[in-house]
């Protein structure tokens, strides 16, 4: 596809860690090997408060003269006037359910977001759930909402290195991968977990992510609860590796715009238990084993799924179809309507 307008793409953020900075890179490589050369990336990290607000509100609207289209996928940045703009909203959980958040937080969120995205002139969505959240808790209309689904990363197995080694776990363990905040749901995983080494007394449950926010006694209960491993953060390679080398990934998130964990976890042929939150039964409904979200049928599920043997090659033929390549290209026709 070529276009006589060029879109700019903010991207500043996509040498954090975090999901947006995930979904950037992996668009950014998606556009890359589609040869969509008029997709130019602008901005580059920076630290310190003074320094990033005027890369976001002087630098980047004076670089963006003269495109036709830019795009913010994560709510960063500003645009100059004239100049259509395409948004991503991974999820509206600080609207859909505010008490998730600290306080300064979630006003920060409430104040900044929706301005921008109802200044947009389209809206990407990475699911068809946030897409209704997007019409019913932003008041835009349907027909400027795009879903794009998001992609797994193509992970490499000859490319792991040995997670089980590295943290001396023998037997089998099953993995959650996630910023620990409350609507990831971890309080009733551990509970699960206690009712689950009942059963298994032999299992490992090792958790992976950064410490977020949440109750001092949750912080506490991931380093003292039996069975439990929390490592904090790791590094993509030995994230990868502590998935593959899982019997399943669990993910109980009450509420998700997507929840890419399970779909890396397909990529790499490991299964999945996943909680109530309706973007994960939308994605996964044909691969995964659900609960409701309560220790009970958290630790039913988990039990099952320690039982079963799922098929890699199906899980890897599920994960697939969401590739870098066609999240870029679905990405595009959505610039596509707005440069027409």
């Amino acid at each position: 596809m070529k276009y006589d307008g060029k879109v700019a793409i903010y991207a500043a953020g996509a040498g954090n860690r975090g999901g947006t900075g995930v979904y950037t890179q992996r668009l950014l490589a998606g556009f890359a090997g589609a040869g969509l050369d008029w997709v130019v990336p602008l901005g580059s990290e920076c630290r310190g408060t003074f320094s990033r607000a005027y890369r976001d509100f002087v630098s980047i609207p004076i670089a963006a003269r003269g495109f036709s289209v830019v795009h913010l996928p994560s709510f960063a940045g500003s645009v100059p006037p004239g100049v259509e703009t395409v948004v991503t909203v991974h999820d509206l959980a600080f609207l859909a359910n505010p008490g998730w958040f600290p306080f300064v937080r979630r006003h920060y969120y409430r104040l900044l977001f929706p301005r921008i995205a109802r200044s947009a002139g389209r809206i990407i969505a990475d699911s068809a759930f946030t897409a209704g959240e997007v019409v019913r808790l932003l008041g835009i209309s349907e027909d400027r909402v795009r879903p794009v689904y998001l992609s797994h990363g193509s992970p490499r197995r000859d490319e792991l290195s040995d997670f089980r080694g590295s943290r001396g776990i023998t037997g089998d363990y099953a993995v959650c991968t996630c910023t620990l905040e409350p609507r990831k749901n971890i309080a009733a995983l551990l509970e699960a977990w206690r009712l689950l080494r009942n059963s298994r007394p032999g299992s490992t449950l090792v958790i992976i992510g950064r410490w977020g926010w949440g109750k001092p006694e949750l912080k506490h209960a991931l380093g003292n609860t039996p069975g439990v491993v929390w490592t904090g953060p790791l590094s993509r390679r030995m994230l990868n590796s502590a998935v593959a080398q899982a019997k399943f990934l669990v993910y109980p998130s009450l509420y998700e715009g997507f929840g890419l964990p399970p779909l890396e976890a397909a990529a790499l042929g490991v299964p999945s238990v996943l909680g109530p939150a309706l973007s994960l039964r939308e994605i996964y409904g044909s691969v995964a084993r659900f609960s409701e979200g309560d220790p009970s049928s958290l630790a039913l599920a988990m039990l099952d799924q320690f039982d079963s043997h799922p098929s890699s090659d199906d899980l890897i033929g599920f994960a697939a179809s969401f590739s870098e390549l066609k999240m870029a290209l679905d990405t595009a026709e959505v610039y596509r309507e707005c440069l027409s």
